[in-house]
C-alpha cells in the first residue's frame, strides 16, 4: 500500500511539472512593463527623429520645432538611450531609467550650437486647489516667470522662479511647481524686470492631473503647453 501511495505521488509530480514547463513555454509569455513617453521639440530644428540606442526602429520621426506627439509611445522599463537626429546628423543623446507605469517627457533644447536632450518624469500630485506647473526656458537668455490671476499685476508673491536659465547649457532639471489653480496668466520677463515681458501665455485645456509644462521660446509664439501622458 505505501509503494502504491508513493507512486501514485511520483506520478502527479511528474504531471504536475509537465503542466508548468508548459506554462513557461506558453507563446503568448509575459507582458512587457514599460513606462509612457511624450516627445517635444523644443529647439529651432526640422525634422527630428528619436530613437532608442540599439534599435532601428524610430519612436517618433519628422517632428519640428515645437511639435508635441500626439499620443505617448512606450518604452520598455530600464535603463535606455534616446538619441535625437535630424537629417541623419546627430544633435543630442539622454540616458534615463524608466519605471513601469511611469510616465515621462523628452525634450530637446538647442542655444546656437549646443543642443541638449533630457527626460523628466511626469508623475507629480498636483496639491489641492493648485496645478503643477513646469517651466522650460528655450529662450537666448536667463528670465523671471511670474504666475497670476488673468490680468494681475507682477509682485513677489507671483514669482514662481527668478533667474530661470537657459536650459540647453545649463545641467538644470526642471521641477513642478504648484500655483493656485485661479492664477492663469504665465509671464516671463528679464531678470529683475515686471514690465514688457517677453511671453505672456494664458494657461487652458490643462488636463485633469492639472499638470502641465510651459515651453519658453525666442519666436513667436513665445510660449506653448505640453501636457503629460495619463
Amino acid at each position: 500500500m505505501q509503494y502504491r501511495s508513493s507512486r501514485l505521488a511520483l506520478i502527479l509530480l511528474v504531471a504536475f511539472t509537465a503542466i508548468s514547463c508548459d506554462d513557461d513555454t506558453d507563446p503568448i509569455g509575459p507582458s512587457t512593463q514599460t513606462a509612457t513617453l511624450r516627445i517635444v521639440n523644443a529647439a529651432d530644428i526640422p525634422d527630428v527623429q528619436v530613437r532608442r540606442v540599439g534599435t532601428t526602429a524610430p519612436l517618433v520621426t519628422d517632428l519640428d520645432f515645437r511639435d508635441v506627439t500626439a499620443t505617448c509611445v512606450d518604452v520598455p522599463v530600464g535603463e535606455h538611450a534616446l538619441v535625437f537626429t535630424s537629417t541623419g546628423v546627430e544633435l543630442a543623446t539622454t540616458a534615463f531609467t524608466f519605471e513601469a507605469d511611469k510616465h515621462y517627457t523628452a525634450f530637446l533644447v538647442a542655444h546656437g550650437p549646443t543642443r541638449r536632450a533630457l527626460v523628466l518624469p511626469d508623475d507629480e500630485a498636483a496639491s489641492a486647489g493648485n496645478n503643477a506647473l513646469r517651466f522650460i526656458n528655450a529662450t537666448d537668455v536667463a528670465g523671471d516667470v511670474y504666475v497670476t490671476p488673468p490680468g494681475g499685476a507682477v509682485g513677489a508673491g507671483f514669482l514662481a522662479i527668478g533667474n530661470m536659465g537657459i536650459l540647453a547649457t545649463s545641467n538644470f532639471l526642471p521641477a513642478y511647481f504648484h500655483r493656485s489653480i485661479q492664477h492663469t496668466q504665465v509671464r516671463l520677463f528679464d531678470p529683475g524686470a515686471t514690465t514688457s515681458p517677453r511671453a505672456d501665455f494664458a494657461l487652458a485645456g490643462l488636463p485633469t492631473s492639472r499638470l502641465a509644462t510651459i515651453v519658453f521660446t525666442t519666436t513667436d509664439p513665445t510660449a506653448f503647453l505640453v501636457t503629460p501622458c495619463e
